[in-house]
């Protein structure tokens, strides 16, 4: 009963919806807003924006990020960019405008949104056929995706899982430098870092059987390294 006409969207987030529709300027109610949160624990709205002056496109065009807490609903030939947190101790959002402004790029009513895994909002207009991406700021700008492939090591140890490899990596452990040997020639050289998977050096290879790299510059831990692409080993810095 919350949605009052047919130009709306609705988002599903991990804890409920979120969900946008076109209301006139000074229409939005808390009947039907233009914008509002459903709480599935909750079971009915946690949120609702009538309390603001607020005035959706003729689209109700909506996207939510929620790994960034980031909701951007269509506003008058633009956009509005909302930040949202759910407290934890009743499971109703904190809202906060952070961003409203006419876009010219955008060209007409925006008629659907979308954000990418990295937080990039995409924008349809349906009158002026546009396509429309605009790179959204996060606190460090940067994008962290995971890995598509998946390492287990169980409870194998160093020694046994360079058997079971053509390639190999010495001293292990090492305090700084170590020596990667591949009897296929070694054409380059990854180190992830292992509790975050992120990539910590990333080294051309020599073309030989053996080359030195140096870790000096590593926290201690645990690393992987791989070796032309397809050989990893486990590495200790300590």
């Amino acid at each position: 009963s919350y949605i009052g006409n047919e130009n709306n969207s609705i988002v599903p987030v991990s804890t409920g919806y979120w969900a946008a529709q076109f209301r006139g300027q000074g229409s939005s109610s808390v009947a039907n807003p233009t914008l509002f949160y459903y709480s599935d624990v909750l079971g009915g709205s946690a949120y609702d924006s009538s309390a603001i002056d607020d005035q959706a496109s003729a689209n109700g065009a909506l996207a939510v990020g929620e790994k960034t807490g980031t909701v951007v609903q269509s506003y008058n030939n633009g956009v509005r960019v909302f930040h949202y947190s759910i407290r934890k101790s009743d499971n109703i959002p904190d809202v906060e405008v952070v961003f409203e402004k006419q876009l010219a790029e955008v060209g007409a009513e925006g008629n659907s949104f979308a954000f990418d895994y990295a937080g990039n909002l995409y924008t349809v207009s349906s009158d002026a056929q546009n396509l429309t991406i605009f790179g959204m700021p996060t606190s460090d700008n940067t994008c962290a995706t995971p890995s598509s492939a998946e390492f287990s090591f169980g409870d194998s140890s160093v020694e046994e899982l360079q058997q079971e490899s053509t390639a190999k990596i010495y001293p292990n452990p090492t305090s700084g430098q170590s020596t990667v040997a591949c009897s296929a020639g070694i054409e380059s050289v990854e180190v992830y870092n292992a509790a975050s998977g992120a990539a910590v050096l990333n080294l051309v290879g020599n073309g030989k059987t053996t080359m030195t790299i140096d870790l000096s510059g590593l926290a201690d831990g645990i690393y992987f390294v791989r070796v032309n692409g397809t050989e990893t080993m486990k590495l200790i810095k300590r």
